[in-house]
């Protein structure tokens, strides 16, 4: 049985349409010259942001299957398989971000039955926000197969 998580369809709807609005102000404040004449770029880029934001919030989803638990996203596709899968523990890391504040990441770590030396570590995976917020989810029905989960959040 397969479940599939994902953002909700109007949340790239509400990008398309904020882009649109804020495209026509563009045109707007271009046709009539009563504000600095280079507002009509820059407004016009951030609108062509929007745009481009639209596909991977829409194809943004995590897939539990018989097989395996992993998300795919427009640039990559991170998981792990639930053959052999003997235990899950979920923890919280703190680094320091690119302008050195603390930021809290949130590690899932996958461990088999068969990873018994140190040269077969288990994966580590650094999960995004669809993963995180349908995490009780996911670590109920993992739990259901018997797949051990340590929440150490």
């Amino acid at each position: 049985m397969t479940i599939t998580y994902s953002l909700p369809i109007y949340w790239p709807l509400l990008i398309c349409v904020a882009s649109v609005s804020i495209l026509a102000i563009g045109f707007y404040i271009k046709r009539s010259n009563k504000f600095a004449p280079r507002v009509h770029r820059i407004l016009w880029g951030v609108a062509c942001v929007g745009f481009l934001a639209i596909p991977p919030v829409a194809t943004d989803k995590v897939t539990l299957d018989d097989e395996k638990l992993e998300q795919n996203t427009l640039i990559e596709r991170k998981g792990f398989p639930l053959a052999d899968l003997s235990s899950v523990t979920i923890s919280n890391e703190k680094r320091r971000g690119r302008k050195g504040r603390k930021e809290i990441h949130e590690i899932w770590t996958a461990s088999y039955s068969h990873q018994k030396s140190i040269f077969s570590p288990p994966i580590e995976l650094e999960v995004g926000t669809i993963w995180k917020t349908n995490g009780a989810d996911i670590v109920q029905r993992l739990r259901d197969r018997g797949i051990k989960v340590n929440d150490l959040r």
